[in-house]
């Protein structure tokens, strides 16, 4: 596993990997501006209370709140658009270190999209389960944060690198042959993303890590 984190990380000069991280990097920020400013635009026009102070107060902590939220979403944001070119990251992973392999089959736009949108709203939902568990016991969240966050980036990183080279069906069952280990990458995703500034450029690395791990088990003997 840290051979392949190892291996991803040093390919980050590849001037392919350079390219979708500036493309995935400037979509993102935004969307990300985007996001907020729905946000606050919905936070200015409600009203809370008759009272001005309170009202003023209540406005300044939801914006605050809702600041702390998006930047909390922006790794899943940031995975979203990674996953449009996951072709291009996958390309110069297997060029370097797997050019022995056949040509993959090319992943479909309706494909990139819909994974995309599923990291997304699981992102979502699961990071709005994080807080809502943090609220009721604290001491919770790391635990929960970076086990329900590796579980579905683990999960999604791993199907889309592997529906390169395998369909659905061979894909979702040796994913679940090895549940844990596939969590377990996952999680270390999850803690380099959530790193400041590193976390912008871990969704490339994430694709390339997993496209690894999907040739080191699917060539392993069953």
């Amino acid at each position: 596993m840290f051979v392949a984190l190892a291996q991803s990380f040093a390919q980050l000069s590849d001037p392919r990997f350079q390219r979708v991280m500036w493309r995935a990097l400037f979509w993102s920020v935004l969307l990300f501006a985007f996001v907020i400013t729905i946000a606050w635009t919905a936070i200015a026009k409600t009203t809370f209370f008759e009272d001005s102070i309170l009202e003023w107060v209540t406005h300044f902590a939801s914006s605050i709140g809702a600041s702390l939220l998006t930047l909390l979403l922006f790794p899943g944001i940031i995975s979203t658009v990674i996953s449009l070119f996951l072709d291009d990251v996958a390309e110069a992973v297997e060029a370097r270190h797997y050019n022995d392999l056949p040509a993959a089959r090319p992943t479909k736009i309706g494909e990139q999209l819909a994974s995309g949108a599923r990291i997304l709203v699981l992102t979502v939902a699961v990071n709005i389960a994080v807080l809502a568990v943090s609220l009721v016991f604290p001491p919770a969240f790391p635990f929960v944060y970076y086990g329900l966050n590796g579980y579905v980036l683990g999960r999604e990183y791993f199907e889309l690198a592997a529906l390169r080279r395998m369909n659905l069906e061979a894909a979702r069952p040796l994913r679940r042959r090895h549940r844990l280990y596939v969590t377990v990458c996952g999680a270390v995703i999850a803690a380099i993303l959530s790193i400041p500034v590193v976390g912008w450029f871990m969704p490339v690395v994430a694709t390339a890590f997993m496209v690894h791990m999907v040739e080191t088990l699917r060539t392993r003997p069953a």
